[in-house]
């Protein structure tokens, strides 16, 4: 009884821990992230095949977000992110919607969602009244040599 108490223990713990999308201070973000972006979604097309070689999942979501300020990195017009729509992986594909304004943090050119590649934090102009102000704390700690 104690052995089976003791996996499924494990096995709780294991699940708990599986996703490792978090919160991190400003400062943190700013020091982790290649590029931080403005930007609005214009275009979710659903990955139903995907070759494993370019993207890690099974199944998710393509995301085309149209660049409108750089806070930092290289400039782009756009950018094109891949989630799984979400679960055990933490994938955050089913998030998005068109026409939505979002900020993101991102560690690394390669721009697949929550897997490690992408700093996990972003912010949707819906959960907030007006993100100008992160939005300006960022460019004042960018601009600071931060």
């Amino acid at each position: 009884m104690r052995f089976l108490l003791a996996i499924f223990l494990l096995l709780l713990s294991a699940r708990a821990n599986a996703c490792s999308c978090g919160e991190l201070p400003l400062i943190d973000k700013l020091e982790n992230s290649k590029n931080i972006l403005v930007g609005t979604v214009v275009s979710l097309r659903d990955l139903a095949v995907i070759d494993e070689s370019v993207r890690p999942y099974d199944a998710g979501v393509e995301i085309t977000v149209r660049v409108e300020q750089l806070l930092k990195g290289e400039n782009q017009e756009s950018i094109t992110l891949y989630s799984s729509y979400g679960g055990g992986d933490c994938g955050l594909g089913s998030s998005f919607v068109i026409r939505q304004r979002v900020l993101f943090f991102l560690s690394s050119d390669k721009v697949f969602m929550c897997q490690g590649h992408v700093t996990e934090n972003y912010f949707y102009s819906d959960e907030f009244d007006d993100f100008s102000s992160l939005i300006e704390e960022a460019k004042r700690l960018i601009d600071a040599g931060i």
